[in-house]
């Protein structure tokens, strides 16, 4: 992805500019899912932050045959819910075929 050049990726709008953080690397198998969510998701008000976890654990336990539009579809349902306090972003990826290697020697 190209950014044009005004575009900063090193502290997003309101983020602490002295903020720390780790990057990685995982390679994922075919038919694999990542899935990545803000906060919202998982916590607010009336649940706490284990309590979330454990119900996002096992709606993506039942999922984990979905197609990854059916799967932000089956966690939004569990645990969405109708009123919410906080903002949610729900991103998943589903593998569907052999990742092609980055060394440019095929599959």
């Amino acid at each position: 992805m190209k950014l044009p050049p005004s575009a900063s990726m090193a502290a997003p709008t309101l983020a602490c500019t002295t903020a720390s953080f780790t990057t990685g690397h995982r390679r994922l198998p075919p038919g694999a899912s990542l899935l990545c969510y803000t906060d919202g998701l998982i916590e607010d008000r009336r649940r706490d932050i284990s309590e979330g976890l454990t119900a996002l654990s096992q709606t993506l336990q039942r999922s984990r045959h979905e197609s990854a539009e059916q799967t932000c579809a089956t966690v939004q349902a569990a645990l969405v819910g109708t009123a919410r306090q906080d903002d949610i972003c729900l991103l998943t990826i589903r593998l569907t075929g052999p990742v092609a290697r980055t060394d440019g020697s095929g599959v």
